[in-house]
């Protein structure tokens, strides 16, 4: 499609464009406000063409005046998708309202440790690709939503719990649905919690959040015959004595041993990251948690594949920000989220 006015064309975006894609799109005051980073060649450039800016609906604004691009624009329509593939970030939230400071001793800095950080910025591109983008607004410490609503220590509560899977490992190590440590020898809270409060979380904050991605994956289901469902998380590095090959992982996926995603599509993910030069082991150390588990039934067409980011690969623990890499690593996301749409389109 190509859309014409006085002033502006609207057509699709071709590779020649790359070097005129790279004249504005290098400049430091246009990609963050837009939630990308600046481009760092007309390599670059020509790589987000073919792996971003191809995606349906997307066109290059070109000022007839110049005969160049000068922006970009999506046209996004109701109810359509480009591909049967939800992407979720339940661990990125960063609100912690201030009840919770008033339960702890803890600091906001010591929660900001337990986040998944930024990586909803990571892939902060996705709808550009008309596909659906689920993140976490209120921080794991607060609810976590990679967790049953069931798993609840008892031993937390003043009061007595409708129900509770307290024989969890997760709760057994204090790391339910509502997090009794962020590390060991850690605890969250000062004292024990009313489970009415915390009732208020679990409908108003995990309730939603998982509506949506059952809702949506419901309808890709309907539309498209099947879903996949990339549950993204990033990883700290690992204990000296976990190292695999004397080293953390890249990326770890998860696929719960095989039970969660299709064997091609899990494959196909670990090639794709290999390919671009990653470390990449699959259910080792992680397998999937509650959301992979949960959703991942492939034998329904849903799959669902964790995908664990190495922290150290573009963040900086200590100073709270972006490490130099975060771009690079961004830009490859961008093509492994469209190789992944591609391949479950065919």
């Amino acid at each position: 499609m190509i859309l014409e006015t006085e002033r502006l064309l609207l057509r699709p975006w071709e590779e020649k464009d790359a070097a005129a894609l790279y004249e504005y799109a290098r400049d430091p005051r246009v990609g963050p406000a837009a939630g990308w980073p600046p481009h760092t060649s007309v390599e670059n450039s020509l790589e987000i063409i073919r792996g971003v800016l191809s995606a349906p609906e997307t066109y290059a604004v070109i000022l007839k005046s110049l005969g160049k691009p000068v922006g970009s624009v999506g046209i996004m329509f109701p109810g359509k998708g480009s591909a049967p593939i939800v992407v979720a970030s339940a661990h990125s939230g960063t609100h912690y309202p201030a009840a919770l400071t008033e339960l702890s001793d803890l600091k906001i800095a010591d929660f900001r440790r337990f986040e998944d950080a930024a990586v909803d910025k990571l892939f902060s591109f996705v709808p550009n690709f008309e596909i659906p983008f689920l993140t976490a607004t209120y921080a794991r410490v607060w609810v976590d939503l990679n967790r049953a609503p069931d798993e609840l220590d008892p031993a937390m509560y003043y009061d007595s719990l409708p129900a509770a899977r307290a024989d969890s490992p997760r709760v057994q190590s204090g790391l339910g649905v509502i997090p009794r440590y962020i590390a060991p020898n850690l605890p969250v809270y000062k004292s024990k919690l009313r489970f009415d409060d915390v009732k208020k979380r679990l409908d108003n904050v995990y309730a939603p959040y998982h509506a949506a991605l059952f809702n949506t994956i419901r309808a890709h289901i309907a539309r498209f015959g099947k879903n996949l469902l990339i549950d993204a998380h990033s990883m700290p590095d690992l204990p000296p004595d976990r190292l695999i090959k004397g080293k953390t992982p890249d990326f770890v996926l998860g696929d719960v041993d095989g039970s969660s995603c299709a064997p091609e599509i899990t494959r196909f993910a670990a090639e794709t990251l290999r390919e671009m030069g990653y470390f990449v082991t699959v259910n080792l150390p992680y397998g999937g948690a509650y959301t992979t588990k949960h959703y991942g039934r492939p034998a329904q067409n849903s799959h669902a594949l964790q995908v664990e980011i190495a922290r150290h690969l573009y963040w900086d623990a200590e100073k709270y920000e972006k490490t130099p890499y975060f771009d690079t690593l961004w830009h490859h996301l961008c093509l492994f989220i469209d190789k992944m749409r591609r391949f479950m389109q065919d």
